[in-house]
């Protein structure tokens, strides 16, 4: 019996995750980032790729890590964690950007996760 593909998670599923993890409309996102919604439509539908700092603006806006979004690899993840927060030196501050993900994973892996495609309307 042949095993069934394994889907790949694209740029575009994961910048609509994000939308609805933060509660965040397509008009709402437009509006922050200064395009329009036809751009937002098409970068989740993965018919384009936004560049590097409307990916860091669109992590803000939905509180996901900027790492998550990109799809960077997981170890590479939490070595760049591990360094950062050894940096810092500041514990106070707040959880780390380590304890936020992997809050963010566990929070994520109890959610009904699906593909819907965006519709705009622009």
């Amino acid at each position: 019996m042949e095993q069934p593909a394994i889907p790949e998670w694209t740029l575009g599923w994961r910048l609509q995750r994000a939308l609805a993890w933060g509660n965040v409309s397509v008009q709402e996102m437009a509006d922050e980032l200064d395009v329009s919604r036809g751009t937002i439509s098409r970068w989740c539908n993965d018919h384009g790729v936004p560049r590097s700092i409307y990916l860091r603006a669109w992590a803000a806006r939905c509180r996901v890590p900027y790492e998550w979004l990109i799809n960077e690899d997981e170890e590479s993840q939490i070595r760049r964690f591990v360094q950062a927060d050894a940096r810092s030196g500041d514990a106070e501050v707040g959880p780390s950007t380590h304890e936020l993900t992997t809050q963010f994973r566990k929070r994520l892996s109890h959610k009904v996760v699906t593909h819907p495609q965006v519709v705009s309307k622009a």
